[in-house]
């Protein structure tokens, strides 16, 4: 036990600081952000229910159910950049750090925005996000 709480802190305390690396504002190009749209991923639903049921001396038994379901749609926001590149439609990526850049900018801003080859990353001031590239043209 012991052992895999030092390998996680120490994969932890390497991690972390290479994830954090600042990009030079060279590393970064000029892009437009455009909107976004909400694209529906499924439905959640949850429900509860409870029985309460009463039995006489003489064998006479009465219950009442009571049940509660709701049902959401799941959304995510696909956002729109375009970029001297091309345009192209992001989703922000799913990890344990979910600082959106692009959650308060208005249509028409000016953004900063570099690549991985595999990934797109969005800044923010001095916090940047990472994207998934869903669509380009």
């Amino acid at each position: 036990m012991m052992k895999t709480m030092f390998a996680v802190s120490l994969l932890l305390l390497t991690a972390l600081p290479a994830a954090a690396k600042k990009h030079d504002d060279g590393d970064y190009w000029k892009a437009t952000f455009v909107g976004f749209h909400l694209v529906s991923t499924g439905t959640d639903c949850s429900g509860s229910g409870k029985i309460n049921g009463n039995t006489t001396d003489t064998a006479h038994s009465t219950a009442d159910t009571q049940q509660n379901i709701g049902c959401s749609d799941r959304q995510v926001r696909e956002y729109t950049v375009e970029a001297p590149s091309g345009t192209f439609t992001l989703r922000l990526a799913t990890g344990f750090f979910r600082h959106d850049s692009l959650q308060y900018v208005i249509p028409h801003t000016k953004v900063q925005m570099r690549t991985d080859g595999s990934n797109v990353y969005i800044r923010d001031g001095k916090d940047e996000s990472k994207y998934v590239v869903v669509g380009a043209q």
